[in-house]
């Protein structure tokens, strides 16, 4: 979700300085470039800090919105295949007009524990909508409208379906954003989360959607299914401090000792 008017604080200081630092210790020799373009200085800030050294070159960016995540993914690691999920008919339009990986797929559809069909709310704040409604007040949390402009049905399919059609063995890397609707796309994923190295959820601290779960139901089913709790980054805070949901970085231990 984006921040907003609200308080978003990255894991680590997120400066020039920092940046720069994360990119030398990746053995990028762009951090001497005099101009680091936007999408590299927002990865560079973020994701080697979440993932230290490692490199991803298989990703699932599910939830992909606009593509922002996943340009900044393609700006610093240069993948070589890359899968895109996104709901929204508009958005996915967008992310189907631009170029991530040299392997590319992106699937227009919702992912749950299983296929069917289900309704898709669109917020006024766009980066909200989901697949749950809204809880009464998230408005006045995030101090702007948070209002169901409409209602869109759309394809429900499973994680292991696509982890199937992609036809990758592995998944590198998984970022999960689907607000409030990340435990259902990991239990229709068994299979895909054991070929998976590290996955980052956002994890929500209570509840903003109608009965979704919170950062202990996540934490205790990737707990369950082989994964272990890095980090917590990108912390996000209301303007009295209150911690409003972060990113889990999550690692495999079939894949990490």
């Amino acid at each position: 979700m984006a921040a907003g008017p609200i308080k978003r604080l990255i894991y680590g200081p997120f400066n020039e300085m920092a940046m720069r630092g994360n990119l030398y210790r990746l053995r990028d020799r762009r951090f001497l470039s005099p101009r680091l373009c936007a999408p590299l200085r927002e990865a560079a800030g973020y994701w080697p800090a979440a993932l230290g050294k490692f490199v991803p070159k298989k990703v699932f960016d599910i939830g992909a919105f606009t593509g922002d995540v996943s340009a900044g993914i393609s700006e610093l690691y240069r993948p070589e295949f890359m899968a895109l999920v996104e709901p929204n008919p508009e958005m996915a339009k967008l992310i189907r007009a631009k170029t991530f990986a040299p392997g590319q797929m992106v699937f227009e559809c919702a992912l749950g524990r299983e296929a069917g069909r289900a309704d898709f709310n669109v917020v006024s704040f766009p980066a909200a909508s989901s697949v749950l409604e809204i809880s009464p007040g998230m408005g006045e949390l995030f101090h702007q409208p948070m209002d169901i402009e409409r209602r869109i049905r759309v394809e429900m399919r499973t994680l292991d379906d696509i982890f199937r059609e992609s036809g990758v063995d592995t998944v590198d890397l998984m970022k999960v954003d689907v607000q409030g609707y990340e435990l259902e796309v990991f239990k229709g994923g068994k299979s895909a989360l054991e070929h998976t190295k590290i996955v980052v959820a956002e994890v929500m601290f209570f509840e903003h959607y109608r009965g979704q779960p919170v950062f202990g139901d996540i934490y205790g089913y990737l707990k369950d299914s082989g994964f272990r709790l890095r980090a917590m980054a990108g912390w996000v805070y209301d303007r009295k401090g209150l911690a409003l949901f972060a990113d889990g970085v999550f690692m495999n231990e079939r894949f990490f000792s």
